[in-house]
């Protein structure tokens, strides 16, 4: 009777073992796959307001018009070392002068990204088109706060 006791307690632990490093591993790759961001600031009102926070996915994947993206800041010794704004345009996409900064279309490898409150952002209206070196990720779920 002892043996069997044992034999059940050791599958238990294995099933308890194994569980638990499947967790683990899950948790590895979420940390590395995902982020979350707080807003800061008025630039993405009304979709986002200082408070809130935002899921991410971090890598370069596919960028379109419309993604809201988090970003580090492409202005030296900025306060706001990340930033998150939509993609208002993509490489090749022609943008007027305002936003190009004297360029007829977006570069290769760049987005031009603005603020929803275009009155309260430094987007690229300020600092031309952002090289996708600076991306971080895209948003996937707003958060509000609680």
């Amino acid at each position: 009777m002892a043996e069997r006791r044992t034999r059940t307690s050791r599958a238990g632990l294995w099933v308890f073992l194994a569980g638990s490093a499947a967790i683990a591993a899950a948790c590895v790759w979420a940390r590395a796959r995902l982020g979350v961001a707080d807003i800061v600031g008025e630039s993405m009102e009304p979709f986002l307001n200082s408070g809130d926070r935002v899921l991410f996915r971090r890598g370069k994947s596919t960028i379109r018009r419309g993604d809201v993206i988090v970003l580090r800041s492409p202005v030296p010794g900025s306060h706001d070392p990340i930033i998150i704004k939509r993609v208002a345009a993509v490489q090749g996409d022609a943008v007027s002068a305002e936003m190009g900064h004297g360029v007829a279309s977006v570069p290769a490898d760049h987005l031009v990204v603005l603020g929803d409150n275009g009155r309260s952002s430094l987007d690229s209206r300020q600092f031309g088109p952002v090289s996708t070196e600076y991306l971080i990720g895209k948003t996937i779920r707003r958060m509000r706060r609680a």
